[in-house]
């Protein structure tokens, strides 16, 4: 990770390199995906909008629930901007490499939540903000080119409500049908819009039906992008015209427009392969939206892709003084902190099997003075160093 906040004494300017936004995500989170296979271990580091709130300063005398409920408020409250993963492997046997370090590889990403529970606000402390300023944080990329992310527990609540959503308006849809009713447009213009439409589907489906026939079908036709009220008074004008019974080979489908909620109606032939299948029902078309709905929500899901990678991946996870880089995980990217400590607990050790703390294990070994992270890497490196150089007296 490239830098550490002052919860952890003095820090290092960031390193040069490349952060990682929605731009090149995709690509980054690939590359992640397949080190994370092979890992000895990886490295975790988050940066937040605040770290501190009123009344929940450390005490020595908390108890571990006490301490807990004060660090839960503020990761419930601030949020993540910036979340380094390294990946450490060892050099391939043979290799020019092998017996040498292990090898590092970091991925630095700015992320931000995709749909917070609260409402779309962001709570920034300026103490923190002004830390993150001094660290090379740019905050105007991270509020525009942050990847999203959302937990765990919100994906599954949102694509709950994508298939209850689909389902209720099917069942509606369903209802109008036998009753007889059917969308049909009121004002003159909308009026326009569909009989134009349809003319160019008559003269498609003639075209296509003799195409068809000799085996050379014809290239797909798309309408002029329309509101979801006019889609719907054209799938119900096209569906009397053209009999799904009797036009099994006829596929209508909706596409993404250019923006603003538009969408495009496109019609075209049923593949070959499909020719004996059923034609496209009103179920087939639930199933259809809630497909869609559904890629749509899992490429608003971002980060969380990459958390499930980490998951799956069941590789050590280190952090330095990690207590708050945990509990921001898994408000972000878990869900809604528990109030019981042991229900965080046990939730950070399903996800994340075997955590290091590299304080934690300097602080017991009672070989440094120091063990904020700055410090702590300095003895380290001294250390290393006096090793290679074969100095017997080297410091402990």
């Amino acid at each position: 990770p490239p830098h550490r906040s002052t919860r952890r004494g003095p820090s290092e300017k960031m390193q040069d390199g490349e952060d990682i936004t929605r731009d090149s995500f995709e690509a980054a989170a690939a590359a992640l995906e397949a080190l994370l296979a092979t890992a000895e271990f990886v490295a975790v580091d988050a940066e937040f909008t605040g770290i501190k709130l009123p009344g929940t300063v450390p005490q020595d005398h908390d108890s571990t629930q006490a301490r807990y409920t004060k660090m839960r408020r503020v990761a419930s409250e601030f949020s993540l901007v910036q979340l380094g993963i390294c990946t450490f492997h060892r050099p391939p046997p043979g290799g020019a490499a092998a017996g040498s370090a292990l090898q590092a590889r970091p991925f630095n990403f700015f992320v931000r939540r995709a749909a917070p529970r609260g409402g779309d606000k962001v709570v920034l402390d300026c103490s923190t903000a002004e830390f993150l300023r001094g660290q090379g944080i740019d905050f105007n990329r991270w509020l525009d080119h942050s990847v999203p992310y959302r937990s765990t527990a919100d994906a599954a609540a949102a694509a709950a409500a994508v298939r209850q959503r689909v389902a209720a308006q099917a069942e509606a849809d369903a209802e109008r049908r036998a009753q007889g009713r059917v969308f049909s447009p009121s004002r003159p213009a909308e009026a326009a819009f569909v009989n134009e439409a349809m003319e160019r589907v008559a003269a498609w489906v003639a075209r296509a039906r003799t195409q068809h026939a000799s085996g050379a079908p014809p290239e797909p036709l798309t309408l002029p992008e329309c509101n979801g009220f006019l889609r719907k008074c054209l799938y119900a004008a096209i569906e009397h015209a053209h009999p799904p019974a009797a036009h099994k080979w006829l596929v209508t489908e909706s596409l993404e427009g250019e923006g603003g909620g538009n969408k495009a109606v496109r019609l075209r032939v049923r593949p070959a392969e499909e020719a004996a299948a059923e034609p496209f029902s009103p179920a087939m078309h639930a199933e259809a939206q809630v497909a869609e709905k559904l890629s749509k929500l899992r490429e608003s899901e971002g980060f969380l892709r990459v958390w499930r990678a980490l998951v799956a991946a069941k590789v050590p996870v280190l952090v330095h003084n990690g207590l708050f880089d945990l509990l921001f995980l898994h408000d972000a990217l878990i869900g809604p902190l528990p109030a019981p400590c042991t229900q965080f607990k046990a939730a950070v050790h399903a996800a994340l099997p075997e955590v290091w703390d590299t304080k934690l294990l300097a602080d017991q070994s009672g070989a440094y003075s120091d063990t904020a992270l700055k410090p702590l890497y300095e003895a380290c490196s001294a250390e290393a160093a006096a090793d290679a150089a074969g100095d017997p007296n080297r410091p402990h």
